[in-house]
């Protein structure tokens, strides 16, 4: 699996593999993956809006008479 199901299986069984009597390894580990789960989504939402971003398309005649004016001058 990938993407963000692969990466929370993942979390999830790193954090069921954990001994259940080290109650503050828990605390911290589910802090941690719990951070990670933040970051992934946060860049998840930044990769969605940066590719949801309207491209400017160049004119091509425009470019080159503006081209020849700069070398005409």
């Amino acid at each position: 699996m990938s993407g963000l199901v692969g990466s929370i299986t993942a979390i999830s069984n790193e954090y069921n593999d954990l001994d259940q009597s080290n109650t503050i390894k828990g605390i911290k580990t589910a802090n941690y993956l719990e951070s990670k789960i933040r970051d992934a989504e946060l860049e998840r939402s930044t990769d969605y809006q940066i590719a949801t971003e309207p491209v400017e398309e160049l004119d091509a005649e425009k470019l080159a008479e503006k081209i020849q004016d700069d070398m005409t001058r």
